[in-house]
């Protein structure tokens, strides 16, 4: 009845839960648009999307995306 996500801090768990939700939405609308068949990735692109989604710049850049959406949000 749902996920536990987990990380070695506060800000990779959160942006492990945002990637969860955001590969779910995107999971369910290409099995939606009856397009065909799904082709899963290779080794070779998971490898690729690690690298550049887990790195500590770009966990940070997420966090503080989230950060400066929830201050302007706050702020209306």
């Amino acid at each position: 009845h749902g996920a536990a996500i987990v990380g070695v801090s506060l800000e990779e768990a959160f942006v492990a839960a945002i990637q969860l939700e955001e590969n779910a939405q995107q999971q369910l609308l290409a099995e939606a648009s009856g397009t065909g068949k799904i082709e899963p990735m290779t080794p070779e692109d998971v490898a690729r999307c690690v690298k550049q989604s887990w790195s500590p710049f770009s966990i940070q850049k997420r966090w503080q995306y989230y950060l400066d959406k929830h201050a302007a949000a706050s702020k209306t």
